[in-house]
């Protein structure tokens, strides 16, 4: 066995967010490979972990996440919050099941009326950094922010909280009136930084 790739490969596994750099030093395919792999599974994990840390840090009207987005939506203590749901992009409408007509919402704010109907959404999407791209999908979405989103997911029944919302829920091909796209962004190292 090479050593000098053994370094390497154990170097990639103990830093895995540098792994690309380790395997550019290495100069071998089979590191590039690894260093690959390995940068893409904790690098989706710790998106994973910050995008759960913003919606608990959305559920709690203690956080300082929420008092600043509170600043750009006055109404935040009105709304109930719903994570993971999918829409379908203006021009489409259910089921939109193709690659490039629906898009994954971290979160959408439901605002109902005090007869249970749902007036409007604002989608939120979380980066671990400022300089974090959108998708395509999320990007059509944030250029189209006050448009309506035909419901992809399955009936949503219940919010984060697991308190059921109101009537019936969201009901599956149902278009919901959006008005605002947010992104939450972090520092890089899973803490909250700002919104725009």
């Amino acid at each position: 066995a090479d050593p000098e790739l053994f370094r390497h490969y154990n170097d990639i596994v103990k830093e895995p967010l540098n792994a690309l750099d380790i395997a550019k030093e290495g100069g071998r395919p089979l590191l590039d490979k690894v260093a690959r792999s390995a940068f893409f599974r904790d690098v989706t994990e710790a998106g994973r972990k910050f995008k759960e840390s913003m919606l608990d840090a959305v559920l709690d009207n203690t956080s300082p996440t929420y008092q600043r987005l509170k600043g750009v939506i006055p109404d935040l203590d009105e709304r109930r919050v719903v994570d993971q749901v999918q829409f379908c992009l203006p021009g489409f409408s259910h089921p939109c099941n193709e690659s490039g007509e629906y898009f994954i919402a971290d979160m959408a704010l439901l605002k109902y009326d005090q007869n249970g109907d749902l007036i409007d959404m604002i989608i939120i999407e979380t980066k671990m950094n400022q300089g974090t791209t959108l998708t395509t999908g999320q990007t059509i979405a944030k250029n189209n922010s006050d448009s309506r989103f035909a419901l992809r997911s399955p009936n949503q029944l219940v919010d984060s909280d697991n308190i059921a919302l109101p009537n019936e829920g969201l009901l599956q091909g149902n278009d919901i009136k959006s008005s605002l796209f947010v992104k939450i962004y972090g520092d890089g190292n899973g803490n909250f930084l700002d919104i725009e």
